[in-house]
């Protein structure tokens, strides 16, 4: 089996799972010595059976290596996604800066206009008040 190493935190995992796996042997192959000393078996199947706990663990840590790289595939793939999906909302927001300062102005105009016309027809309103009230004020005064 032929495995590539593309980035340093698989490198990592790999040899933390190698490590770890070498370290559990070790230990139990100790344990299992004593246990043959204690028990008077013959070494030769205390060795067969390391060994088939060596293939074993083996086994596991090529199989959590394949699933790392998967893992790796699988956000290299999304993280290329993510950046396509960036690139295309940048074009998209672009080509809409032109029709986004567009309609700006024509809102900006047409508030402006708004305004305008609200300070105009508060003005009427104050001259009406006071075109009606004065002479109201006046009529009273000269009747009373």
């Amino acid at each position: 089996m032929d495995f590539e190493v593309t980035s340093p935190p698989l490198l990592i995992a790999s040899l933390v799972v190698a490590l770890f796996s070498v370290s559990a042997l070790v230990i139990q192959g100790r344990a299992e010595r004593r246990r043959l000393a204690a028990a008077g078996e013959d070494p030769a199947d205390g060795l067969r059976q390391r060994a088939d706990q060596a293939t074993v663990a083996l086994g596991e840590a090529v199989a959590l290596m394949n699933e790392l790289q998967r893992e790796v595939g699988t956000r290299k793939a999304q993280l290329l996604e993510a950046v396509a999906e960036a690139d295309k909302v940048a074009k998209f927001l672009d080509v809409n800066e032109e029709a986004r300062d567009f309609l700006r102005g024509v809102t900006t105009q047409n508030t402006k206009s708004a305004i305008r016309a609200q300070q105009r027809e508060q003005w009427k309103f104050v001259l009406i008040g006071a075109g009606i009230s004065i002479p109201i004020g006046i009529i009273i005064n000269l009747l009373f």
